[in-house]
């Protein structure tokens, strides 16, 4: 800012300054003498408290046409009132009283830039011990605070979010940590409490275009206390045998005894199945019959589960229906002869739902795939093969054609 009054122009380096209670800043004033005498120019400052200004020059002795610099220091007591103080610098001639210039001055003084902290906990075991480091910034301006761990201690290492954080005027943060022993630290440091510190250097955005305002480096202080990653199955070695138990029986469930019950229970349904007679076009399955063939013949486990099939004509659709006192579960698929080979298919439309309970006790598409040989051999023995399964209305047909000589199809397996 600039004012010339009576031929005396004062410069100011800025006209608003921000700065910190307790904290010193320099001013650069221009004055330039455009009288046309020489005369004694002497400067002061009103609206702002004199015991915080000091020019390194009050007086400045200045012929016409001559410039002068002088520098203000301006020191805020560590006890001032943070407020904004507005005032003016007053320059003024000695022998030439009309002659005078005035440019203002704004000072913003903040209170002491101060950073909350805080560790929870102080005190941590496992084998990452987790810490939550919380920032609080008491004042008015945005800190950015660099952080890492201290080399106090070589042994251990820090996985922090970020190197630094940004905390907002007034707000405050929570960074969460965790602490370990490095990988390669003695084996005897992981038998002793291990103290650490995090070292935090605050900067404070006081003003546009000043840049940032670094503060003394805080310390925070912790300890750790290193454990085993098998520490929690130490302390609890019933459970962990509990659960090694459990495991086992898993494994053997789904390795040996599902597969072997799996096995009786389709040796049991298809050793009882037998195609005799002339196989004429097409070989047929009326639903009801079929049913009653099925839970009086095939059906292995009768008593304890009764098995229905559906034939849906528009879908082409088989709807198997398992039922018993302790569940009732339901699988939609299609029975298709494969061209190639004549081989008789059972695809669910949900293939994941074949190893679902109950249905991975006997699973449609394996009871096909057993009863499929005899029934493929059946007619091959009279120079057919199956050709297609088609349903209509409630029965379900498998239509036979002649075998071509050397077809695969109607080689008996």
């Amino acid at each position: 800012m600039l004012e010339t009054v009576a031929r005396v122009e004062l410069g100011l380096e800025t006209p608003k300054i921000t700065l910190v209670v307790g904290e010193k800043v320099t001013q650069k004033i221009t004055l330039r003498n455009l009288t046309p005498l020489p005369d004694l120019f002497t400067l002061s400052v009103e609206g702002i408290p004199a015991s915080w200004c000091n020019f390194d020059r009050n007086n400045l002795n200045m012929f016409p046409n001559w410039q002068e610099a002088v520098v203000l220091e301006i020191t805020t007591p560590p006890k001032a009132r943070a407020n904004r103080y507005r005032g003016q610098i007053v320059v003024a001639a000695r022998n030439q009283p009309s002659v005078r210039a005035r440019v203002n001055l704004e000072l913003e003084v903040l209170a002491p830039l101060e950073l909350s902290t805080g560790l929870y906990p102080r005190r941590a075991k496992g084998f990452k011990a987790g810490y939550a480091l919380k920032l609080h910034n008491r004042t008015v301006v945005d800190a950015v605070v660099p952080i890492h761990l201290k080399n106090d201690n070589p042994f251990c290492i820090a996985q922090l979010p970020a190197n630094q954080v940004s905390v907002l005027a007034g707000q405050t943060q929570l960074i969460k940590f965790k602490l370990q022993l490095k990988p390669k630290a003695p084996p005897d440091q992981a038998s002793q409490t291990q103290d650490f510190a995090l070292a935090l250097q605050p900067q404070w955005q006081v003003g546009v275009g000043t840049g940032l305002l670094p503060s003394p480096e805080l310390t925070v202080s912790g300890q750790y206390i290193p454990q085993s990653r098998w520490v929690w199955f130490k302390n609890h070695p019933r459970l962990f045998i509990v659960l090694g138990v459990l495991l086992l029986l898993v494994l053997l469930w789904s390795i040996l005894i599902v597969p072997l019950i799996r096995e009786g229970l389709l040796g049991i349904a298809t050793q009882k199945a037998s195609f005799q007679g002339a196989a004429t076009s097409p070989l047929q399955a009326e639903q009801t019959s079929f049913n009653n063939t099925i839970q009086t013949s095939l059906n292995p486990v009768g008593a304890l589960v009764q098995l229905h099939l559906e034939f849906t004509e528009p879908a082409q659709s088989i709807v198997i229906n398992l039922k018993s006192w302790l569940f009732s579960a339901d699988m939609r698929g299609k029975l298709e002869v494969v061209a190639e080979t004549g081989d008789l298919v059972f695809k669910a439309d949900n293939p994941q739902q074949l190893n679902s309970f109950p249905w991975f006790f006997l699973p449609p598409d394996q009871l096909v795939q057993r009863l499929n040989p005899k029934l493929k051999a059946w007619p091959a023995g009279q120079n057919q093969r199956l050709d297609k399964a088609e349903i209509e209305g409630h029965t379900l047909f498998l239509r036979l054609k002649a075998c071509v000589s050397g077809e695969v199809a109607c080689k008996r397996s």
